[in-house]
């Protein structure tokens, strides 16, 4: 594993300086799932999910979190809207 500090620190600057980017609040939300930081990685995941509505990768990657905060009607609601976003020819990341 990558010194995740560095990483978040540079993250935390590109979302500064492009804080509508789902990619990089995707990146800094994986960077705190990494370092078991999930509630920040859950308000980086939702931001990432406002900026890029139809990455269902990000969806999955909120739900994730979610789990490790033991918090399942949102794991199954995030699950849920994931589905409902996804195209049905891409249908199988789900399972």
């Amino acid at each position: 594993m990558g010194d995740i500090p560095a990483a978040k620190r540079n993250l935390k600057r590109a979302v500064d300086l492009d804080s509508m980017n789902g990619l990089f609040h995707a990146q800094l939300a994986y960077a705190h799932f990494s370092a078991g930081e999930f509630d920040s990685s859950v308000a980086e995941y939702q931001k990432a999910v406002l900026y890029d509505e139809e990455n269902v990768q990000y969806r999955l990657n909120l739900a994730l979190a979610y789990k490790k905060l033991d918090l399942t009607p949102m794991v199954v609601a995030t699950y849920a809207d994931a589905v409902r976003v996804m195209h049905p020819e891409n249908i199988a990341y789900v399972y």
